[in-house]
């Protein structure tokens, strides 16, 4: 499984992570996904085009823009926000 270090590496290759949110099980163990925020929109971009559909551990990586929530809470995701879905 990928770990919050290997992720991060991956991502620092094309600009700062401002913020990095793994999604995990009970068991602490890296579930299918995470959100990842980068410094820039420009950042951000270059990562979605360069990783996006790579094999990572045999497995096909989804990195697209975040969603913003529409419910009422006070976390939103910004536009410089991607996130990772590796999908086999």
């Amino acid at each position: 499984a990928l770990s919050r270090i290997h992720i991060e590496k991956m991502f620092t290759k094309f600009g700062t992570v401002v913020r990095l949110d793994v999604k995990t099980t009970g068991t602490h163990q890296s579930s299918r996904y995470c959100f990842v925020e980068m410094d820039s929109i420009e950042h951000a971009q270059k990562a979605m085009d360069i990783l996006h559909g790579r094999l990572l551990l045999h497995t096909k990586l989804v990195v697209q823009p975040a969603h913003e929530r529409t419910s009422n809470t006070s976390s939103t995701s910004s536009s410089s926000s991607t996130g990772t879905n590796p999908t086999r």
